[in-house]
């Protein structure tokens, strides 16, 4: 029985738009329930209550301030008040930005249903990932502006549209004033822009339509700079951009995302957890091999005219990026990312794990295997999220998670006649927690 193309758009669309809504309600549920972690609680206590104007500039040089974050709480909290759910909604309203852009990315890379929803299932269930769409930080919408971003750059290399590439800009943009380590990413972006332009044919447009597109990425980017250049000298001059190792990228990078995206579920059995980690390299391994293969067979078959395929150019596209990071640790002294800095890693190395797949389906020997392994991939993720999902905690501050009960526990054995925000309590607590008592 053949199943009509409209069936299969439909069920992908179906598909997408009630894993979202589930894991939404999930994250929802956690933002709303879960206490204040010490680095949301600074962020309150130093930018978010002293204005606007301590956040935008800087005036105590902290990385603990992703400024996009800062400026949509402390709206939310100006229209809303103080409550931790609200404070969260800038980061839930990250992960409709990225449930949505991944979906139209995916429909602009590969025409497989099978393909698209085993993608957007590995992209959507990453307990680790979710995390950060449930926390009022700039990690959720970092994440969701760079995937907005890039989906709106393919959609005007196929439509040709300015508005797209006006939308592309602002997005990568805006994930750069959210995380400024995502420098790296708006680096790629414009080269994967000059590549696209390069491509274009030279018809389609008229001189002054040429100089007009050109001149839309330049003055988003001047704009960018203007926002952007004086908190990170601040911050460079505090000696606050220390987050990170200078090991490899291997090791600092992938393999602390993946090791924190299991969550610990392995932790306590070694010997799952050596074979876990074992094939994890293997995969990775494999991956760039074959991304190798691909990239050579690609170009000897078709020429230079290969780079022009959206599949192929996103996995060129997660490589620059990555070549980006490397240039700053080798000639600029940088480190390299590690856990929540460098997540953004894990959405841009599934696109290029599509691409690939993608270039392997054409094979017809290989056809099946490029089709099953994602497939296998997107079931022991949902397996995975449904074992280690917490509504109450947050793998990288799980000594936060009864800070709510605690403090406010507190404060009320101590003033039990009294409202808990109209007086001030002195204790003796470790420092770690000042500024969540504070929050409470």
């Amino acid at each position: 029985m053949i199943v009509s193309k409209e069936k299969l758009n439909r069920l992908w669309l179906y598909y997408a738009l009630l894993l979202s809504i589930f894991v939404f309600c999930a994250i929802f549920y956690k933002a709303f329930t879960s206490s204040f972690t010490v680095d949301e609680s600074y962020t309150y206590t130093v930018y978010i209550v002293n204005g606007l104007w301590s956040i935008i500039s800087y005036k105590i040089a902290d990385a603990n301030n992703h400024m996009l974050n800062s400026i949509l709480a402390y709206l939310c909290y100006g229209v809303l008040g103080k409550s931790e759910w609200v404070l969260r909604l800038p980061a839930l309203f990250a992960f409709t930005i990225y449930a949505r852009s991944s979906f139209g990315i995916l429909q602009l890379i590969t025409r497989s249903t099978l393909l698209k929803i085993s993608l957007f299932t590995l992209m959507i269930c990453n307990p680790y990932l979710l995390d950060f769409f449930a926390l009022s930080r700039g990690y959720g919408l970092q994440i969701g502006f760079m995937i907005f971003g890039l989906w709106q750059l393919f959609e005007w290399k196929e439509n040709n549209q300015n508005r797209a590439l006006v939308l592309a800009f602002i997005g990568a943009s805006l994930a750069v004033i959210s995380v400024f380590s995502s420098l790296y990413f708006y680096a790629a972006f414009g080269i994967l822009y000059l590549v696209i332009q390069s491509f274009k044919n030279q018809s389609e447009i008229g001189i002054l339509e040429k100089i007009k597109t050109v001149k839309i990425p330049f003055l988003i980017s001047v704009a960018l700079a203007s926002i952007i250049v004086y908190p990170i000298m601040k911050l460079q001059a505090a000696g606050k951009f220390y987050f990170g190792s200078d090991s490899s990228f291997y090791e600092a990078t992938l393999s602390s995302v993946m090791r924190h995206s299991y969550y610990q579920r392995f932790h306590y059995t070694p010997d799952a957890h050596f074979m876990v980690y074992h094939h994890t390299d293997n995969f990775f391994d494999g991956f760039l091999y074959t991304a190798i293969v691909v990239f050579i067979g690609g170009f000897f078959v078709l020429g230079k005219y290969w780079l022009n395929r959206n599949a192929l150019l996103v996995s060129v596209f997660v490589f620059l990026v990555i070549g980006m990071n490397l240039i700053h640790v080798y000639f600029l002294d940088g480190l390299y990312l590690i856990q929540r800095t460098g997540l953004f890693y894990y959405p841009l190395f599934l696109l290029a794990m599509l691409g690939v797949l993608e270039a392997l389906k054409r094979v017809r020997i290989i056809k099946y295997i490029a089709l099953t392994i994602p497939v296998i991939l997107a079931v022991l993720s949902v397996q995975h999220l449904i074992l280690t999902f917490d509504s109450s905690s947050y793998f990288d501050w799980k000594v936060d998670s009864a800070n709510k009960e605690v403090f406010t526990g507190i404060h009320n054995h101590l003033f039990p006649a009294q409202p808990s925000d109209s007086v001030k309590v002195n204790l003796q607590i470790y420092k770690y927690y000042y500024s969540t008592y504070n929050y409470y």
